[in-house]
């Protein structure tokens, strides 16, 4: 049953072992990783592309909020009409924000600003959800989110 040391050492003292991996061990645990990474990066490379897209039209709203504030706090008022006439050479908005096709209009003492359209649905629900604590209102036009904000003076 037992067998001593000296016995197990004496057998196998002519023999060969093998050491490392052969070839097709690498093959094999090569074609493993390379699978799983694929799988992992085809269910991963989705979520990650809506985080960026959401991420980005957050910070732009936000930039054209302070824009927004900041011509307010200069002028008074908020910039009155349709367009980005108001912000020349990109003075309170970055000219690159506006440039991706945000809208803007003021009437009446309600200021809209519009994303640009936004293809899929899911992340316009995203968009959505994040406008409805920095704006008074969210609507979903078309393929693009709209921010609202009321009783400001224009």
């Amino acid at each position: 049953m037992w067998r001593r040391y000296e016995e197990v050492v004496k057998e196998t003292e002519g023999k060969k072992f093998q050491r490392g991996m052969t070839i097709w061990d690498i093959l094999i645990w090569g074609g493993i990783v390379a699978l799983v990474a694929g799988i992992i990066f085809f269910v991963a490379k989705p979520k990650i592309d809506e985080f960026k897209i959401a991420t980005t039209i957050k910070s732009e709203l936000l930039q054209i909020s302070q824009g927004l504030s900041n011509y307010q706090g200069n002028n008074y008022r908020y910039p009155s009409g349709t367009g980005w006439a108001w912000n020349a050479g990109g003075l309170y908005v970055p000219q690159e924000v506006v440039n991706k096709g945000w809208q803007y209009s003021c009437s009446g003492g309600v200021i809209t600003v519009t994303t640009p359209a936004i293809q899929k649905p899911n992340i316009r629900v995203k968009i959505q959800q994040q406008f409805q604590t920095s704006c008074d209102a969210v609507n979903v036009v078309g393929s693009a989110v709209q921010c609202i904000w009321r009783d400001r003076p224009c």
